[in-house]
């Protein structure tokens, strides 16, 4: 599969914008999902990857609770060599990825 892209939108607001940046470089809600991507899988299994880089990544999961707080679900763990994981957290809960040498969250993904 081959998917087209602009990491940044051009300035013609007449054509497709498809960028992660605006014309003007403000970043979209994408720009922050995508070196982090995270997708519940189902039955409380989660599929995510960690970017950009080779070989394995160190991350960890966040479980973020209705009022607001956040929990660490274990510790730090490593991806594949290739920087992909699955993992299983609890049922119901909304969780996101947290890249330890990024420094960086990716978005919450609701998990059923």
């Amino acid at each position: 599969m081959l998917i087209h892209y602009l990491v940044r939108d051009e300035a013609d607001v007449g054509r497709f914008q498809s960028g992660l940046y605006t014309a003007k470089g403000a970043a979209k809600p994408s720009a922050s999902a995508f070196p982090l991507p995270l997708a519940a899988s189902g039955r409380g299994t989660v599929w995510g990857q960690v970017r950009p880089g080779q070989g394995p990544h160190p991350y960890r999961l966040q479980l973020v609770r209705s009022n607001g707080s956040t929990a660490w679900l274990g510790g730090v763990r490593r991806t594949t060599a290739r920087g992909f994981f699955t993992a299983r957290v609890p049922r119901g809960s909304v969780v996101r990825l947290y890249s330890v040498s990024g420094r960086s969250f990716g978005v919450p993904v609701f998990v059923r």
